[in-house]
């Protein structure tokens, strides 16, 4: 099963990965690329609503947008 994992950005704009994601994925001290994937303030929904919209369609996001199962 894929996970889907949120990151709080914080006001320096740094984010933290879970370890967990940095261990599967191989990140070390390293450089990413960032690609956005929609604007939830610009649409104003919530933490509670986005954390639902995530449970709800992530697995169908990341088929379809990355061809993950």
């Amino acid at each position: 099963m894929t996970e889907v994992y949120v990151s709080k950005v914080t006001a320096a704009g740094q984010i933290s990965l879970p370890k967990e994601l940095r261990l599967a994925m191989g990140i070390g001290e390293d450089y990413l690329v960032i690609e956005p994937f929609g604007d939830a303030k610009a649409k104003g929904m919530t933490r509670e609503q986005l954390e639902k919209a995530i449970k709800r369609s992530g697995k169908k996001i990341l088929r379809d947008a990355y061809n993950v199962e």
